[in-house]
Protein backbone atom coordinates (compact mmCIF):
# COMPACT_ATOMS: atom_id res chain seq x y z
CA UNK A 1 0.00 0.00 0.00
CA UNK A 2 1.25 3.50 -0.85
CA UNK A 3 -0.28 6.50 0.92
CA UNK A 4 0.60 10.03 -0.16
CA UNK A 5 -1.14 13.07 1.40
CA UNK A 6 -4.44 11.30 1.60
CA UNK A 7 -4.00 9.54 -1.73
CA UNK A 8 -3.91 5.76 -1.19
CA UNK A 9 -2.96 3.02 -3.63
CA UNK A 10 -3.06 -0.71 -2.87
CA UNK A 11 -1.26 -3.22 -5.06
CA UNK A 12 -2.50 -6.74 -5.82
CA UNK A 13 -1.73 -9.15 -8.63
CA UNK A 14 -4.64 -7.69 -10.62
CA UNK A 15 -3.78 -3.98 -10.10
CA UNK A 16 -4.22 -1.81 -13.19
CA UNK A 17 -0.84 -0.09 -13.72
CA UNK A 18 -2.03 2.22 -16.51
CA UNK A 19 -1.48 5.27 -14.25
CA UNK A 20 2.28 4.61 -14.15
CA UNK A 21 5.00 5.47 -16.65
CA UNK A 22 8.08 3.22 -16.60
CA UNK A 23 11.56 4.52 -17.42
CA UNK A 24 14.93 2.78 -17.62
CA UNK A 25 17.60 0.81 -19.47
CA UNK A 26 19.18 3.82 -21.15
CA UNK A 27 18.83 4.13 -24.92
CA UNK A 28 16.95 0.81 -25.27
CA UNK A 29 14.15 1.95 -22.96
CA UNK A 30 11.67 -0.15 -20.99
CA UNK A 31 10.28 -3.37 -22.40
CA UNK A 32 9.29 -6.90 -21.41
CA UNK A 33 12.90 -8.15 -21.34
CA UNK A 34 14.58 -5.00 -19.98
CA UNK A 35 12.63 -2.88 -17.47
CA UNK A 36 8.99 -3.49 -16.55
CA UNK A 37 6.45 -2.93 -13.78
CA UNK A 38 4.34 -5.63 -12.16
CA UNK A 39 2.60 -6.34 -8.85
CA UNK A 40 3.45 -9.26 -6.57
CA UNK A 41 2.93 -9.96 -2.87
CA UNK A 42 1.12 -6.63 -2.39
CA UNK A 43 4.04 -4.61 -3.78
CA UNK A 44 4.71 -2.66 -6.95
CA UNK A 45 7.91 -4.12 -8.44
CA UNK A 46 10.13 -2.61 -11.08
CA UNK A 47 11.85 -5.53 -12.76
CA UNK A 48 15.23 -4.67 -14.29
CA UNK A 49 17.80 -6.83 -16.02
CA UNK A 50 21.44 -7.11 -14.95
CA UNK A 51 23.19 -3.71 -14.86
CA UNK A 52 19.93 -1.92 -15.67
CA UNK A 53 18.15 0.82 -13.79
CA UNK A 54 14.38 1.29 -13.77
CA UNK A 55 11.92 3.87 -12.41
CA UNK A 56 8.15 4.16 -12.31
CA UNK A 57 6.39 7.53 -12.13
CA UNK A 58 2.89 7.52 -10.62
CA UNK A 59 1.22 9.99 -12.99
CA UNK A 60 -2.06 10.09 -11.05
CA UNK A 61 -0.41 11.86 -8.11
CA UNK A 62 0.50 15.03 -10.00
CA UNK A 63 3.14 17.44 -8.69
CA UNK A 64 3.78 17.85 -4.98
CA UNK A 65 6.43 19.87 -3.18
CA UNK A 66 7.05 18.63 0.38
CA UNK A 67 5.20 15.55 1.53
CA UNK A 68 5.04 12.51 3.77
CA UNK A 69 4.94 9.01 2.31
CA UNK A 70 4.01 5.89 4.27
CA UNK A 71 4.70 2.59 2.57
CA UNK A 72 5.98 -0.93 3.00
CA UNK A 73 9.32 -1.39 1.31
CA UNK A 74 10.80 -4.75 0.36
CA UNK A 75 14.62 -4.73 0.45
CA UNK A 76 16.38 -7.86 -0.75
CA UNK A 77 20.07 -7.04 -0.58
CA UNK A 78 22.89 -4.66 0.21
CA UNK A 79 23.90 -3.83 -3.37
CA UNK A 80 20.46 -2.97 -4.83
CA UNK A 81 18.96 0.48 -4.30
CA UNK A 82 15.16 0.43 -3.98
CA UNK A 83 14.33 4.13 -3.98
CA UNK A 84 11.66 6.75 -3.70
CA UNK A 85 12.28 9.48 -6.27
CA UNK A 86 10.72 12.86 -5.58
CA UNK A 87 10.46 16.46 -6.85
CA UNK A 88 11.66 15.48 -10.33
CA UNK A 89 10.72 17.60 -13.32
CA UNK A 90 12.99 15.78 -15.78
CA UNK A 91 12.46 12.06 -16.46
CA UNK A 92 14.50 9.85 -18.75
CA UNK A 93 15.55 6.24 -19.27
CA UNK A 94 18.99 6.97 -17.79
CA UNK A 95 20.31 6.68 -14.23
CA UNK A 96 20.50 9.60 -11.77
CA UNK A 97 18.35 11.95 -13.88
CA UNK A 98 15.93 12.40 -10.94
CA UNK A 99 15.86 15.48 -8.68
CA UNK A 100 16.05 13.72 -5.29
CA UNK A 101 15.96 10.10 -4.14
CA UNK A 102 15.82 8.29 -0.83
CA UNK A 103 17.74 5.05 -1.52
CA UNK A 104 17.59 1.97 0.71
CA UNK A 105 19.45 -1.28 1.25
CA UNK A 106 19.73 -3.69 4.19
CA UNK A 107 22.50 -1.61 5.80
CA UNK A 108 21.75 2.03 5.09
CA UNK A 109 19.43 4.82 3.99
CA UNK A 110 20.98 7.42 1.65
CA UNK A 111 19.55 10.72 0.47
CA UNK A 112 20.71 11.57 -3.05
CA UNK A 113 20.45 14.53 -5.40
CA UNK A 114 20.45 13.75 -9.12
CA UNK A 115 20.72 15.94 -12.21
CA UNK A 116 16.93 16.47 -12.62
CA UNK A 117 17.11 16.29 -16.38
CA UNK A 118 15.53 14.43 -19.26
CA UNK A 119 18.90 14.13 -21.02
CA UNK A 120 19.79 11.01 -23.00
CA UNK A 121 22.73 10.23 -20.71
CA UNK A 122 23.34 9.25 -17.09
CA UNK A 123 23.11 12.10 -14.64
CA UNK A 124 25.30 12.84 -11.65
CA UNK A 125 24.39 11.36 -8.26
CA UNK A 126 25.46 13.37 -5.19
CA UNK A 127 24.90 12.19 -1.64
CA UNK A 128 23.28 14.83 0.56
CA UNK A 129 23.50 14.48 4.30
CA UNK A 130 24.91 11.58 6.26
CA UNK A 131 24.22 7.94 5.57
CA UNK A 132 21.86 6.49 8.16
CA UNK A 133 22.90 2.99 9.23
CA UNK A 134 20.18 0.41 9.76
CA UNK A 135 20.20 -3.16 11.04
CA UNK A 136 18.76 -5.93 8.93
CA UNK A 137 15.87 -7.81 10.56
CA UNK A 138 16.52 -11.25 11.98
CA UNK A 139 13.64 -12.73 9.97
CA UNK A 140 13.94 -13.47 6.28
CA UNK A 141 11.08 -11.18 5.25
CA UNK A 142 13.23 -8.07 4.68
CA UNK A 143 10.04 -6.02 4.58
CA UNK A 144 10.13 -2.65 6.27
CA UNK A 145 7.36 -0.24 7.15
CA UNK A 146 8.63 3.16 6.04
CA UNK A 147 7.54 6.62 7.18
CA UNK A 148 9.30 9.52 5.46
CA UNK A 149 8.76 13.24 5.51
CA UNK A 150 10.66 14.63 2.52
CA UNK A 151 11.54 18.23 1.76
CA UNK A 152 13.89 19.54 -0.90
CA UNK A 153 16.99 21.41 0.25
Amino acid sequence: MLSLLGLVRNFTTSTDLSGFTVFGDGATGPGPTTVNAHCNMGNLWIGAGINMQGDARWDTVGSWQNFRVDCDLYIDGTTFRPSIIYRSTGWSNFDADYAYAAEFNLNAVNLQRGSNTSAASNGTRTQIGSTASVSAPTSDSNRYCLFLYLEAL
